[in-house]
């Protein structure tokens, strides 16, 4: 079986997968090569998505390098062979919102065990250096009582 990709499309997604790799690995999740060609023949040239199941065929110009699994979370499987597919343009499109949305829901709980406390120093409250009971503060005014009258 001989693949249908146009060389200049195998190229342009070739340099794809692999800036796609490359970032992947710089987030330190695990990155391997994978064939544009062989994803080609798997998929029989159709999109991979979810919603065309591999019946619809791949616009040559418009392919996507993606990925069924998102890459910036915790857990994420990276750039591995099963994780990558062919998807067309639009597809990629309507998924990416989504993806962010489950991204930032996954994030928003995360425990990070790298933060450090912050530098009070370079907070912008500051903490009085005076007791605001003491005559010494600036807003400090003292208390007058009525006086009160004797039998009368």
């Amino acid at each position: 079986m001989t693949s249908t990709l146009p060389e200049e499309e195998k190229a342009r997604l070739t340099r794809n997968e692999a800036a796609q790799r490359r970032e992947t690995a710089k987030r330190g999740l695990p990155a391997v090569p994978v064939s544009v060609e062989g994803l080609w023949l798997i998929q029989r040239g159709c999109c991979g998505c979810d919603e065309c199941r591999c019946e619809v065929p791949l616009v040559v110009g418009k392919i996507v390098i993606a990925h069924r699994h998102f890459r910036g979370g915790v857990g994420s499987p990276g750039h591995m062979p099963h994780n990558v597919q062919l998807w067309n343009e639009d597809c990629n499109k309507r998924e990416a919102p989504l993806e962010v949305s489950a991204k930032a829901k996954g994030e928003r709980m995360a425990v990070d065990l790298t933060r450090t406390k912050a530098d009070p120093k370079k907070s912008k409250w500051q903490k009085p250096k005076v007791s605001p009971l003491s005559k010494d503060h600036w807003k400090y005014s003292k208390h007058k009582w009525p006086k009160r009258r004797m039998g009368t």
